[in-house]
């Protein structure tokens, strides 16, 4: 099978920029043909160019233009978008459908129902604009900065209003249950949404013995991961070392003064990442948005280390409640401290615990399990062109 891989990498990696990687490596591990077109934001620099892209993102004639070329080039048997914003817009659609060429598009995020993607704004979650209009974005200013809560407003309700992604997008690849069933309810066809979950791959190294030294965070130091909410649990069990892996703006805002259980060991890759799970008591997500899967619960699960995650959004589905780690309320300063301090007395518990999550990895989040339905969900949407 030929593919057509279109994807802009995030200013600051993040998990759908994984996610595209991994799809790519899945297919090209078993032999498809695939054909990469890639951007990145962290080249757009300066105003002019953020303007610019601003402009693209609601309709890109030059996007367009590219892809057409390449499809008049070679004949790909599916096009796959992962994220298309700022620079590429829905407008790449237009040519696959000018073509015939059937079209799926991962959707790691909110953003056909929130311009920005999160379902978050002002310290909780918000679905307004899902339920009204994105001027809500706007008027909210949901960005924090009123030119980009402008600009995402606008192509939200471009791509809404002309049917840019509905009309055009032949199936939508979902990471969990939880996401399938918030674009039903605004209005999305069921059958034209299949759910895909995130793959990881199970780890060769020994499996954590519920012994590591620490209590460890992974992603975006931001509010809506709940990294304030963490560090207060942490600040009434000084007994318990904290350490935070990522960056973000609480990084820098919260980076002196803090209690000396709780460290900040900054942005980790490769190997150091790996160290950093395998090393690591257990791992919590304590997100106060809406996260469509939980990658980095995922992740931890995978070295046989135990989750303690919100209970909000797709978490449910990957950490089993008592079975590979516990759930919190999200939001719930003590009752995360009371999960935490429960699993730091009891490494057997954590041994357990991570042994669980793993076999759950193993079966359910493997390289093969997610190729398997990758190929199903292609297949389905050339059927769905070749009918039509």
């Amino acid at each position: 099978m030929v593919s057509l891989q279109i994807h802009q990498f995030y200013r600051h990696y993040c998990g759908e920029d994984k996610m595209y990687e991994c799809t790519v490596e899945v297919l090209c591990r078993v032999g498809h043909e695939v054909h990469r077109m890639e951007r990145h934001s962290a080249a757009i620099l300066g105003k002019p160019a953020k303007f610019r892209a601003a402009i693209e993102g609601i309709y890109s004639f030059g996007s367009k233009r590219q892809v057409a070329r390449a499809l008049s080039t070679f004949r790909p048997d599916i096009v796959h978008a992962h994220n298309l914003y700022p620079s590429f817009s829905p407008s790449v659609f237009a040519a696959c459908k000018r073509f015939g060429v059937p079209v799926v598009m991962s959707c790691h995020n909110l953003r056909l129902i929130c311009p920005i993607g999160v379902c978050y704004a002002h310290g909780t979650v918000c679905e307004r604009c899902a339920k009204w209009s994105e001027c809500l974005c706007v008027l909210r200013n949901c960005r924090g900065d009123w030119a980009e809560s402008l600009a995402y407003a606008v192509r939200a309700a471009t791509a809404r209003i002309l049917h840019l992604v509905r009309d055009t997008v032949d199936l939508l690849l979902v990471p969990s249950r939880f996401l399938k069933q918030k674009l039903v309810d605004a209005g999305w066809c069921p059958e034209r949404i299949v759910v895909l979950p995130n793959t990881v791959l199970a780890q060769n190294r020994r499996p954590s013995s519920g012994s590591g030294s620490y209590a460890a965070f992974v992603g975006r130091l931001s509010p809506e991961k709940g990294v304030d909410l963490l560090l207060r649990a942490a600040a009434s069990l000084p007994s318990v070392p904290i350490r935070l892996a990522g960056v973000g703006p609480l990084a820098r805002a919260r980076g002196e003064d803090l209690p000396p259980n709780i460290k900040f060991v900054g942005w980790l890759d490769g190997e150091r990442l790996a160290d950093f799970y395998a090393n690591a008591r257990f791992v919590v997500v304590p997100s106060e948005c809406f996260e469509t899967f939980g990658l980095a619960a995922a992740e931890a699960m995978s070295y046989g280390v135990p989750v303690i995650a919100s209970r909000i959004g797709a978490l449910p589905e990957v950490v089993d409640d008592n079975v590979c780690g516990f759930l919190c309320e999200p939001g719930n300063v003590k009752d995360l401290a009371h999960k935490i301090d429960m699993l730091w007395r009891n490494p057997s518990l954590c041994s357990q615990m991570g042994q669980a999550g793993r076999q759950k990895v193993i079966g359910q989040y493997s390289g093969e399990a997610y190729l398997n339905s990758l190929i199903a969900a292609y297949e389905k949407a050339i059927c769905i062109v070749s009918s039509n």
